[in-house]
């Protein structure tokens, strides 16, 4: 056992010390396969680039949940005998030692030890009649709390690897009006897909994004989804959409997604595309269309200031692009286009024919996270119950004496010594003598 939690936890080191291809960035991962080839390609032969899905670390966790299921089936055995009491586990309660809190009740009438028995029933103990005397017991189901504990850990164990191995995670830009399948080419290249099963099978459309825009700053975006029932979602800032199958997808930003179009001199449509800019707060984005290359910075509510175009807020109340278009790194055009307008370059002409808006969302699936969650419940469960409802064990015997009869009785506790002891001298030993002393008045 030793063994294995040291080679996980070197597993895990070395997974932290050498970049791990499914989780840097790929740009970066190439990069560091360009300025150290010989090391990259040494560590890949050994598997290291791929440690968590290596054969050696698969063998491990296997070995690993192996030794977990045959530890709890060699356990299985004594704690079946323990949850069935039975007379073999009868002490002496004068001279056994095991059994620390003693006491010796002196009765002033004939009783027996059916009476006893029954005195004990009504505290919630088990009793088991022997030939000197009784064992008795509490909460004898308590152990199957150590089993409860084994399948906790399976199962926190099992989410682990179901988290590590077949999560997903990707990301996606949609536009309005674009229809999400679920497949592969729809992600975008920094994506992972899982080491383990398939990707996630939601489908929807994007039927509208709709930014709350207030000055300078976007404060919330609701974007409604439509699924394949026919049933509308709305996905908002702080509101994933959580599909059928337990797919997330988060809000991580917005862009507008102008239809651009280009014409030849005779009409003829050459080219055409909804193009995905990022060109909110500023920023600068370019696209590529029939051989020309347009750089495009956006101003959401244009004005002119000073000769320069300007925008006084992020809200989109007066739109216009400043497009630039570059043949073989040479300005050919240069103007100002907004929704529905055309801008004339080198014989053809460009004409934005609708703006819809893109939104950006991080999709997460974690196949795992069912059997994280009924893995510390069971835990939970198993705690309470094992401390709440520890043992308590008893053994007496009926002797006859000259004065009467007396019952000698010795107990013991699994856990909480002190408190056990003020359990058996306080409550237990007075209340059955109380109620041996009732049962000798009725009839």
């Amino acid at each position: 056992m030793i063994w294995l939690i040291g080679g996980l936890g070197s597993v895990s080191l070395l997974g932290l010390w050498v970049p791990q291809r499914s989780v840097v960035p790929p740009g970066v991962y190439r990069e560091w396969q360009m300025s150290s080839p010989m090391l990259v390609a040494f560590l890949e032969s050994l598997g290291l680039t791929e440690i968590y899905a290596s054969p050696f670390t698969l063998t491990i966790w296997g070995t690993f949940f192996l030794y977990l299921a045959l530890v709890a089936w060699w356990r299985w055995p004594a704690v079946r005998d323990s949850i069935h009491p039975s007379s073999d586990n009868y002490a002496d309660p004068e001279s056994v030692n095991h059994y620390p809190h003693k006491t010796s009740l002196m009765l002033r009438g004939p009783s027996s030890q059916e009476r006893i028995t029954a005195a004990l029933a009504q505290q919630g103990y088990t009793v088991c009649p022997a030939a000197q005397g009784f064992y008795a017991i509490k909460n004898r189901f308590a152990p199957a709390a150590s089993l409860m504990f084994y399948l906790s850990i399976f199962l926190l164990l099992l989410g682990v690897v179901l988290t590590v191995y077949a999560r997903f995670t990707g990301i996606v830009e949609l536009a309005e009006g674009e229809v999400f399948k679920g497949e592969i080419a729809q992600y975008v290249s920094r994506s992972v897909p899982p080491k383990i099963g398939e990707l996630p099978q939601s489908a929807f459309l994007v039927e509208q994004i709709l930014p709350t825009i207030a000055g300078q700053i976007a404060t919330d975006v609701a974007v409604t989804l439509q699924d394949d029932f026919g049933k509308h979602h709305t996905l908002r800032t702080n509101q994933p959409y959580v599909a059928a199958d337990g797919t997330s997808f988060m809000y991580s930003d917005f862009g507008v997604a102008p239809l651009m179009v280009i014409y030849d001199p005779t009409g003829r449509e050459v080219d055409g595309a909804y193009v995905k800019l990022k060109v909110l707060q500023g920023k600068q984005d370019h696209f590529s269309l029939a051989g020309y290359q347009f750089d495009v910075t956006f101003f959401p509510d244009h004005v002119v200031k000073e000769g320069k175009d300007s925008s006084i807020s992020q809200e989109f109340h007066n739109p216009v692009f400043r497009i630039q278009v570059f043949r073989y790194n040479r300005q050919v055009a240069n103007g100002l286009v907004r929704p529905g307008g055309v801008l004339p370059f080198d014989s053809h002409l460009l004409v934005m024919q609708e703006m819809p808006l893109w939104v950006t969302l991080s999709v997460v699936k974690g196949r795992g996270m069912p059997f994280l969650y009924a893995g510390f419940a069971i835990a939970i469960v198993a705690l309470t119950f094992r401390l709440l409802c520890y043992r308590r064990e008893v053994v007496g015997k009926l002797v006859s004496e000259a004065e009467g009869q007396r019952l000698f009785l010795a107990g013991r506790a699994e856990f909480f010594r002190v408190l056990a002891e003020k359990e058996f001298q306080l409550r237990l030993f007075p209340t059955l003598l109380a109620k041996l002393e009732e049962q000798e008045h009725e009839p």
